[in-house]
């Protein structure tokens, strides 16, 4: 169904075995910010992989980011259920995402963003400061008010305003090229040269 709209699909591996039983069916595997340095199960990854660093230092991020390649992701992530917005820290994500003259500070990696906030605004402000894929909860209204991702999880029409924000977001962010806009041609003729 997700190929069937274009969508990528991805799983989260938590057990050993979980890799080789899940990989015929997805796009991307990925790893919780609890199994992230669980160097067996990342071991059994083949192919592209994504890894939430809830709960690591400056210097285990950077230690887990120089075992992802180009296609792979890390995901900027605060392990709270749910996640205040004052502990995203998406001043990170932008600094992880901007180009650096430092080696050492580069990521090879693609940069995304884990969202445990349930705020409908979070995903378009990881966009606007870097991230290139987000993750987040959906849930069903039938699921168990008790299981621990529960909180954080949108229902279908919070989440399809969460996507619809992160559109607005990619529209207003633009393609980087400064130039004179078709809104603002017919403004030119008011502009003062001296």
């Amino acid at each position: 169904h997700a190929k069937a709209r274009g969508l990528q699909y991805a799983c989260t591996a938590y057990i050993p075995g979980d890799p080789t039983l899940l990989a015929p069916f997805v796009d991307y595997l990925k790893l919780s910010s609890f199994e992230a340095f669980d160097q067996g199960l990342r071991a059994e990854v083949r192919g592209p992989m994504i890894i939430s660093i809830g709960m690591a230092s400056e210097q285990e991020a950077k230690e887990i980011a120089l075992y992802l390649g180009g296609g792979d992701y890390l995901l900027a992530c605060t392990s709270a259920y749910p996640a205040s917005l004052d502990s995203l820290n998406l001043e990170y994500l932008r600094r992880m995402a901007a180009p650096s003259d430092d080696p050492s500070g580069r990521f090879s990696c693609g940069i995304g963003f884990s969202d445990h906030s349930h705020d409908v605004r979070v995903g378009a402000w990881a966009v606007a400061a870097g991230a290139s894929i987000l993750e987040t909860h959906v849930r069903l209204n039938h699921c168990n008010p008790a299981n621990k991702d529960y909180a954080v999880s949108f229902t279908p029409a919070e989440f399809a305003e969460y996507v619809a924000n992160i559109r607005d977001a990619e529209s207003a962010l633009g393609d980087e090229v400064r130039r004179v806009q078709e809104c603002e041609k017919s403004m030119l003729p008011f502009r003062v040269k001296s």
